[in-house]
């Protein structure tokens, strides 16, 4: 038996994307970073389907004003260039600024901000049982209906979770998970509403019930 699980707002996605180095105004020689689109993504769900007055419009895809923002997340994060390389890092441990960056830039305080980080140690030595994670993920998919961002290791990427699907064996007596995530890749010519991870691949969460304007 499968079950499908889904945040609010699913088909009405925002599809925010890296700004590339040295194309206006990232002027870094790295992507602006996984980190700063993911909480850029969030935003732009929660503006798009539960607070209106959170960005500037209804966004869906980049435009000048979302690009400004990505770059002050991007230093507000604390977004490092990786060397020998044209990426963009951001620490699980500075992800979890996102929520004040809402307050003191976009003027809405974060409701119920709640965010998980893994302890790397077991990750070093092979041991990836994200459980501990995900039942915040599925807290927030689940039982809150709201999207939420997930740090998994595949592409060591943050992403927004958005779906969950379990399937129940009953030969196995347990259930399984797939969650679906929406990458930050862009609407077009990527399907990352079709992309899914293991929740033992993850390694950090952050969630917001809701964004209040101040």
């Amino acid at each position: 038996m499968i079950k499908e699980y889904y945040a609010d707002g699913s088909k009405n996605q925002s599809y925010f994307t890296q700004l590339n180095p040295h194309a206006f105004p990232n002027n870094t020689s790295h992507y602006s970073g996984c980190g700063a689109t993911a909480w850029m993504n969030l935003y732009g769900w929660h503006n798009l389907n539960f607070t209106p007055t959170l960005l500037d419009g209804e966004p869906r895809e980049n435009n000048d004003n979302t690009n400004t923002l990505t770059m002050q997340l991007h230093n507000y994060l604390g977004t490092l260039g990786i060397p020998f390389s044209n990426d963009g890092l951001t620490w699980p441990w500075c992800m979890a600024k996102g929520s004040n960056f809402a307050k003191e830039m976009l003027s809405h305080s974060a409701n119920g901000y709640k965010y998980r980080i893994r302890n790397f140690a077991g990750a070093v030595f092979g041991y990836r049982d994200g459980h501990w994670v995900f039942e915040m993920v599925k807290e927030y998919i689940i039982n809150k209906k709201k999207p939420v961002i997930i740090g998994y290791f595949d592409d060591w990427h943050f992403a927004i979770g958005y779906g969950i699907i379990e399937t129940h064996m009953e030969t196995e007596r347990g259930s399984t998970y797939l969650i679906k995530i929406n990458r930050g890749w862009g609407s077009e010519g990527y399907s990352e509403n079709d992309t899914t991870i293991s929740p033992k691949d993850i390694f950090s969460c952050y969630g917001i019930d809701d964004f209040l304007s101040l």
